[in-house]
C-alpha cells in the first residue's frame, strides 16, 4: 500500500518503539494528527512499534 488518505481525521500516538512515515521517524510518545483527506505514507518499523490509532469523525476537515 502506498500513499493514501482517510475520510476521517487520523490521530496516532507511538506507545512503544519507533516508526517512520513520509521520511520522518517517530519515537515513543510522538503524537501526530493527520487531517481527513490528507495524503500520507504507511507506517514502517524495523524493530516493531505499538501505536494507538484513532480515526476521529468528530474532527472535521476544513
Amino acid at each position: 500500500m502506498g500513499s493514501h488518505s482517510h475520510v476521517t481525521t487520523e490521530q496516532y500516538l507511538v506507545l512503544k518503539g519507533a516508526c517512520s512515515s513520509d521520511g520522518k521517524t517517530y519515537s515513543e510518545v510522538s503524537y501526530q494528527l493527520i487531517p481527513a483527506h490528507d495524503e500520507h505514507s504507511p507506517f514502517e518499523s524495523r524493530n516493531g512499534a505499538l501505536i494507538l490509532i484513532i480515526w476521529d469523525p468528530f474532527i472535521a476537515a476544513e
